[in-house]
């Protein structure tokens, strides 16, 4: 019989601190966020039948989820192939061979969907030559949706009611998760997705990407949780990392950056209100790049017009 707690070696990580950064604006701060929803796939995968012991672990992806994952399958006896592209940072990479992984770099994109459809066509064919593999699938899982059931409860738990929730867009998961368990107790809620330029998720054409976005629309991303779309650059995620780091201690990546620009203190529909924010990762893997001092103003503004819509 398959025991849950067997894969709970890392539970102690999947919840963030909840960080009040201003009057009713608030942070979680993950160690790793995908440790969640990899964790519950892994286990629903086995509870189904579809993870077999000692079996093989095929994913497509370039950051977090691929060492969510890769924590996950050394502590329980799973081999793990990755397939990434050219974005993937070095030094995460460095950490997924030391933790047994088996990487796959694609070089060249593909002729629709970029870098992203060229590295699940190389998966494909690795599911089909190895036996027993399994293909979490992230981008299209409803067990990933899903699993942030959790953090929801713990986000009204500690803040209580919320009013705006801010989040960095992927596969979907995380702020299409969250904001539809909040919204059975908090319907009014208004939920802000953030995206890079080059991304399709939310009607761009596709481009140069680095950090976060996509070049293909996952079928997890449920465009009805989102009240507001706002884009950010690299450098405007990267100065936003910068100041949470400043100003509040939390050394964190660009992907919480990108999530973390808020009007805070002076503005009264604010301090009215409740705001949270995801903060996904820690800034270790990106720590070398350079900081720069981009203004965001444009964002800033955006968030203040959501503000005066509650």
């Amino acid at each position: 019989m398959f025991n849950r707690v067997l894969m709970r070696k890392f539970e102690a990580f999947e919840n963030p601190r909840i960080v009040e950064l201003s009057d009713g604006v608030y942070g979680a701060s993950f160690f790793l966020m995908k440790l969640l929803p990899a964790r519950f796939m892994l286990e629903r995968a086995v509870e189904q039948g579809l993870l077999k012991p000692g079996a093989t672990i095929c994913e497509s992806s370039s950051g977090n989820s691929a060492l969510a994952l890769a924590m996950l399958a050394v502590q329980h006896g799973y081999k793990l192939i990755l397939v990434s592209d050219w974005t993937l940072d070095r030094h995460l990479h460095r950490r997924l061979l030391g933790l047994g992984a088996h990487v796959e770099i694609v070089d060249e994109p593909a002729p629709t969907g970029g870098f992203q459809q060229a590295r699940l066509d190389r998966l494909g064919v690795l599911l089909k030559e190895i036996p027993n593999s399994y293909w979490p699938a992230h981008y299209s899982n409803a067990d990933n949706p899903i699993a942030y059931a959790k953090f929801a409860e713990l986000l009204i738990d500690r803040v209580g009611e919320i009013d705006c929730l801010v989040g960095s867009v992927g596969s979907g998961g995380s702020i299409c998760g969250t904001s539809k368990y909040l919204r059975i107790l908090f319907p009014e809620l208004h939920a802000v997705g953030v995206d890079a330029p080059g991304s399709v998720l939310f009607g761009q054409r596709s481009g140069r990407l680095r950090l976060y976005g996509t070049n293909i629309v996952p079928s997890n991303l449920d465009h009805r949780h989102f009240d507001e779309i706002h884009w950010l650059t690299r450098a405007e995620a990267f100065y936003a990392a910068h100041q949470l780091h400043r100003d509040h201690g939390l050394f964190l990546g660009p992907t919480s950056g990108a999530a973390s620009e808020l009007p805070i203190g002076g503005h009264t529909e604010t301090q009215a209100r409740r705001w949270s924010r995801s903060f996904p990762t820690r800034g270790i893997g990106t720590s070398k790049l350079c900081t720069t001092k981009t203004g965001s103003s444009r964002f800033q503004d955006s968030l203040r017009r959501c503000t005066q819509s509650q």
